[in-house]
């Protein structure tokens, strides 16, 4: 069972946004075009037509550990009707925290760009980095996506914060690797 969800945005830029937000899952998105060049000159809204698994489904594979599980429920919690961002986190948080590529970088994302993005996520480009950095180590199929949202939060950062996140990076991978 799916659930269908409708976003709106205001030409290319969001359309990148939702595009990068749901890069690990291109099937959510049904088949639509992308938006027309006057949409993107005049700013109006592109419709992408989404459709999401059912919360009730996933939810006892996420419990028992399943990783895509738990970075799709992330997504239901998200995008879906009714939102409940603060299970959407949880969610994202503990695929993440697991080592699900796409779960970190939608994390580094979310952080980096705030919850002006998703709709989730305070402000935190230093973690949102250190998420970003844990999913490009992965080489997924989502590098050059990964490596590309890293290269842009870079180039909005400090140098200390920069070397904050690798520090994140490194402590968290060796925490982690035991």
């Amino acid at each position: 069972m799916t659930n269908p969800k409708r976003v709106c945005g205001g030409g290319l830029l969001t359309a990148m946004v939702v595009a990068y937000s749901f890069g690990a899952q291109p099937a959510a998105m049904a088949h639509t075009p992308p938006p027309s060049r006057a949409q993107v000159l005049t700013g109006e809204p592109a419709v992408y037509e989404m459709r999401l698994p059912d919360a009730e489904t996933l939810k006892p594979r996420a419990e028992a550990g399943d990783l895509e599980a738990q970075f799709e429920l992330s997504e239901v919690y998200a995008w879906g009707e009714p939102q409940d961002f603060k299970a959407s986190e949880y969610w994202l948080r503990r695929a993440a925290d697991a080592g699900h590529a796409p779960a970190q970088a939608d994390l580094g994302m979310g952080l980096g760009l705030g919850s002006g993005a998703t709709g989730r996520l305070p402000h935190d480009p230093v973690e949102g980095l250190m998420w970003l950095i844990l999913a490009a180590q992965q080489k997924s199929d989502q590098q050059g996506r990964v490596e590309t949202l890293g290269h842009a939060l870079r180039r909005q950062m400090k140098p200390e914060q920069i070397k904050e996140a690798e520090r994140r990076a490194l402590e968290y991978r060796l925490k982690n690797s035991r």
